[in-house]
């Protein structure tokens, strides 16, 4: 069947409490400005559909609620979901747990997508997702923007357990408890991880769970040609762990800024 078009943010907000196993293409730039806004999808409703957006941005979402776990533009990303070709900028969310820009908690796939905006949560968040679990895929994004939260907190996500390729985070990344990295917070047996790179040396402190790539990477993990910038504290990649597959490169910055 033809996808359904998502013109506006009006309808953006409306797949929340409408098909959650639908086919959407987002047409046009959204700005969502003065919008309340809820994420799509949950635990217990995930969203199972296939969101393209186009190669087009969502702007100014904002979303304030401390005591909500599963928290982005969607909330949850089912098994079986794909969000792709999309943008989220200039936008706040704010959770309790599994917070990130484009996913909060994400099981699906998440394909050539950026966020560039401000992630906040009371346990574990990433800039792009807050979890990549079991059996989910991120391929070709990046995230850049601010990431705080309290443990398992990564500039593109805070909790992996599955595959990622071609990534980038060139957040900044504030978080004083446990599993705290430039990419990754905590990198789980399961994980299968290529060419990413943390872009930007981030300031984390002295904690023996904080690394510039990875707070921690279990032995069960595979992780090859992936780098990360000097010039951050502490000066390692990984917190804790197995660092095998994670190299340095003597650079304060793997991206060039004026390339987005």
């Amino acid at each position: 069947s033809e996808p359904t078009a998502i013109t506006n943010c009006d309808e953006l907000i409306a797949i929340a409490s409408g098909d959650l196993g639908g086919n959407y293409i987002q047409t046009q730039d959204i700005d969502c400005t003065g919008k309340e806004f809820s994420p799509i999808g949950n635990g217990s409703s995930p969203f199972m559909g296939t969101y393209d957006g186009g190669g087009h941005v969502i702007a100014n979402i904002t979303f304030d609620n401390a005591s909500q776990d599963s928290v982005g533009v969607f909330g949850q990303l089912g098994v079986i979901g794909l969000v792709e070709n999309l943008g989220v900028i200039d936008s706040y969310f704010h959770g309790a747990d599994s917070v990130g820009a484009i996913v909060g908690d994400n099981y699906g796939t998440i394909l050539n997508s950026f966020a560039d905006a401000t992630v906040i949560s009371e346990g574990g968040a990433g800039g792009l997702t807050g979890a990549n679990e079991a059996g989910a895929l991120i391929d070709d994004c990046y995230a850049k923007g601010t990431v705080t939260g309290q443990q398992y907190v990564g500039g593109l996500a805070g909790y992996n357990a599955s595959g990622i390729e071609r990534t980038y985070a060139a957040a900044a990344v504030t978080a004083p408890g446990n599993y705290v990295g430039g990419l990754f917070g905590y990198i789980d047996d399961g994980s299968n991880i290529n060419d990413s790179f943390a872009a930007i040396p981030n300031a984390l402190g002295t904690d023996a769970t904080h690394g510039q790539f990875a707070g921690f990477i279990a032995t069960g993990a595979l992780i090859y040609d992936n780098w990360f910038a000097n010039g951050g504290s502490p000066s390692t990649g990984v917190g804790t762990g197995d660092s095998t597959g994670v190299r340095n490169i003597d650079a304060t910055s793997l991206y060039d800024s004026s390339q987005g």
